[in-house]
């Protein structure tokens, strides 16, 4: 029996939403990547700026959190003085997303160095 409409369609909204959070994960790894490397090569240089940094990527590149990650920092910055790690984690659990703790604190890096997001401390973070 062939699908109905609107199963197919719910089947590629799935599709879509799996996909658009692996390709998130994949961008918060690169980023902490992208930002070891600058690190590096400037303490190898001496703390001097370098002409390979073409624009901070912390910029208009770095949107405001969307889907469940705004709405965990949302509700996290609007229920809680400070939020952690872990309490990321299980808000996103609560979502049915299972991502791994090295991909949450990539996402949390890439928030902080785009100011949308205050680290107090390692694994410790405020609203702005």
């Amino acid at each position: 029996m062939p699908l109905r409409m609107s199963e197919y369609l719910e089947s590629k909204v799935r599709e879509r939403r799996a996909r658009l959070a692996a390709l998130q994960r994949e961008t918060d790894v690169l980023t902490a990547e992208l930002r070891a490397y600058e690190d590096a090569l400037r303490n190898a240089q001496g703390g001097a700026p370098s002409a390979t940094f073409s624009q901070p990527i912390t910029s208009a590149a770095t949107p405001a959190p969307s889907g469940h990650w705004g709405k965990i920092i949302d509700d996290l910055v609007a229920s809680h003085s400070t939020f952690t790690t872990d309490d990321v984690q299980k808000a996103l659990e609560t979502f049915g997303h299972q991502i791994e703790r090295k991909s949450i604190r990539s996402k949390l890096a890439t928030l902080v160095n785009a100011g949308k997001i205050e680290r107090l401390q390692e694994g410790v973070f405020s609203g702005p």
